[in-house]
């Protein structure tokens, strides 16, 4: 097995290396601007007998980019790496696609075949031309496996935790809780109680579903890649407390229930189809997961 990816050097990327590399498969990792012509990319000598192409390359809604950049980048780009699977005669298309596109869902439980509700409460960071570009990616891909041209698998990823992830560099919730876990600090839970639940997968359980993707010989279409269960904000805390807090020392939970809490709706993933279909299923929950992560804070890479 040989597979190009792109975004390696990315989140999901540098673990998905990792087990290709593991597994003993082949890969190719670009180093281009996805918005360019495929055709220019890669000598023909690096590119034969390629099996499947992981479309991971994408910029990032927390990144705050132009609206013409994401549409460059994430539906041009995505465009051009189907492209380049056509004239490749390659079959296997995996792409990433973002939750976002039904984080206004009117259901808490989501299927793939949900309809695609979103919004956002200002135009903050550019949501909207992110998620709008990311579904022009997404429709494409569908549209090239309607053709028979290739084998597309859309994976919906629910909110993905792990080391390395870029919203440390934004100091995001998450990761100020683990901060402050480490330190035993107090941590304040907003609610009375909190009741919004999230779906929430661990970055190495992202990975096994684009592999068993790539293995699964007649997947096509889109499957919804979580937990397939709700954390509340309570619940989360207190694994992070129980992960990260020092031994003999932990942090105190703060109930504020004068405090309203700042989710406002629940959104967990039906995960049946990726079971059925490829073979898939989480091996890490949410606690397990932040085990893993904290053994590669530790180790720094």
């Amino acid at each position: 097995m040989r597979v190009l990816v792109t975004g390696a050097h990315g989140f999901v990327g540098r673990y998905l290396i990792e087990e290709i590399i593991n597994m003993g498969w082949g890969v190719v990792t670009p180093h281009v601007d996805v918005s360019d012509n495929f055709e220019f990319w890669l000598d023909p000598r690096v590119t034969k007998d390629i099996d499947a192409v992981v479309h991971l390359a994408a910029l990032l809604m927390i990144d705050g980019h132009q609206p013409k950049d994401y549409f460059m980048t994430n539906a041009l780009g995505t465009f051009n790496a189907l492209e380049f699977a056509r004239k490749n005669n390659i079959r296997k298309f995996i792409y990433a696609m973002t939750h976002s596109d039904t984080n206004k869902s009117y259901t808490v439980y989501i299927r793939e075949e949900s309809s695609q509700e979103f919004g956002t409460n200002s135009f903050e960071k550019n949501a909207i031309p992110f998620i709008a570009s990311k579904i022009a990616a997404a429709n494409m891909v569908d549209a090239y496996t309607r053709q028979g041209v290739l084998h597309g698998v859309n994976l919906r990823l629910a909110n993905i935790r792990g080391f390395g992830s870029k919203d440390t560099k934004f100091n995001s919730p998450f990761h100020q809780f683990i901060a402050k876990a480490k330190k035993a600090k107090d941590i304040e839970v907003w609610g009375n109680p909190p009741k919004t639940v999230r779906d929430m997968i661990y970055v190495k359980d992202v990975v096994s579903a684009i592999i068993k993707a790539i293995q699964a010989p007649g997947a096509e279409g889109w499957y919804n890649i979580g937990s397939g269960k709700g954390l509340s904000i309570l619940q989360e805390i207190e694994d992070i407390v129980s992960v990260f807090s020092p031994v003999g020392k932990s942090s105190k939970i703060i109930m504020c229930t004068d405090k309203e809490e700042v989710r406002k709706k629940s959104c967990i993933f039906l995960i049946g189809k990726a079971k059925k279909e490829l073979g898939w299923e989480p091996a890490y929950s949410y606690r397990e997961g932040l085990i893993d992560m904290r053994k590669y804070m530790e180790r720094g890479n």
